[in-house]
């Protein structure tokens, strides 16, 4: 199996300057990086190719691809590009600076009611044109939202989507951090879709609500899963008084075991935090936070490609076309 290299600076494919390893993990590295063609920093993912490939792989990867490529909603990081390499296959796409959910959690939870609506709503609104595009997200995690200068959330991590119109069961997984944020039906090896995603993000509410896990922590990450598989996660009016009988219900409803008792889809959703807090989102994200966000970055030149190719051979040279 290809490997990226070590975690010193190097070039990809004579355009792309990786310069430092943001993360790495689960066979996938995430670098920050440096267009030298379009003179723009970008986020350089590199999934390592499977030990057996999958009958269709490919021609799924490019399909699934150059549907997320035509996202430019506000909520979901921009993909640039895609390709195969002997590394494996690398995503080209925005760089969001800011900390992630998961900072965000760490260090001010638990967050006030209008403040988890708040997040609820962007995710929702950022999930629903990922659905409406086709796809399921598949891993949405704290791990995988970010938060800039101004507020606004944006999901990354398309890398472990998948078409919707795909009906292949979710191949099984080993249990690593990650797991804890799948809904039952992952866990179990059954097919993905939109409530699928519905669940992870009512599972990533429920604990910005509270500041802990509903099954335990990482430490008893085989007795959660397990217990996710069978039971419905906690009443958040239960423990914490400060959370609306509204939006306990709302969280209650994503996070069902049962994909038919959640809301089935994420506009569904967005549409009932909205209704119990209609404010701007951004703003009060913005103020909650405002010692963690970075400053605003520097004007950029904002040419991105309109279509998008997955093929041996491409990212730089003549063989690109920009429209």
């Amino acid at each position: 199996m290809a490997s990226d290299p070590s975690e010193h600076p190097f070039v990809l494919r004579e355009r792309w300057r990786c310069q430092s390893l943001i993360a790495r993990g689960g066979g996938k590295s995430v670098w920050r990086a440096y267009d030298e063609q379009l003179h723009r920093p970008v986020a350089i993912r590199i999934l390592a190719p499977p030990e057996t490939e999958p009958p269709g792989h490919r021609s799924r990867l490019e399909q699934l691809l150059t549907v997320a490529a035509t996202l430019r909603h506000d909520n979901v990081a921009h993909l640039y590009d895609a390709f195969e390499d002997d590394l494996g296959t690398v995503l080209v796409g925005e760089l969001v600076e800011g900390p992630s959910l998961r900072e965000l959690h760490d260090r001010l939870a638990p967050l006030p009611p209008e403040a988890v609506t708040a997040v609820g709503m962007q995710l929702a609104d950022g999930v629903a044109d990922i659905h409406a595009a086709g796809v399921a997200h598949r891993d949405l995690a704290p791990e995988n939202v970010r938060v800039t200068h101004d507020g606004r959330l944006k999901i990354l991590g398309l890398g472990d989507a998948r078409l919707l119109a795909d009906g292949a069961a979710t191949p099984a997984l080993g249990l690593v951090e990650g797991s804890l944020y799948l809904a039952p039906e992952q866990l179990e090896g059954h097919p993905s879709d939109e409530r699928t995603d519905v669940y992870a993000l009512g599972l990533m509410l429920w604990e910005l609500a509270t500041g802990h896990r509903p099954f335990g922590d990482a430490d008893d990450l085989l007795q959660a899963v397990e217990r996710r598989t069978s039971e419905d996660l906690p009443a958040l009016r239960r423990g914490w008084s400060s959370i609306s009988k509204r939006l306990s219900r709302i969280v209650e409803k994503a996070t069902r075991c049962d994909p038919e008792q959640r809301w089935q889809h994420a506009s569904d959703l967005g549409a009932a935090l909205r209704s119990h807090h209609p404010e701007r989102p951004q703003g009060v994200l913005r103020d909650l936070a405002s010692e963690l966000l970075p400053a605003p970055p520097p004007p950029v030149d904002s040419l991105t490609p309109e279509r998008l190719s997955v093929r041996p051979g491409s990212g730089g040279g003549s063989d690109r076309a920009l429209t």
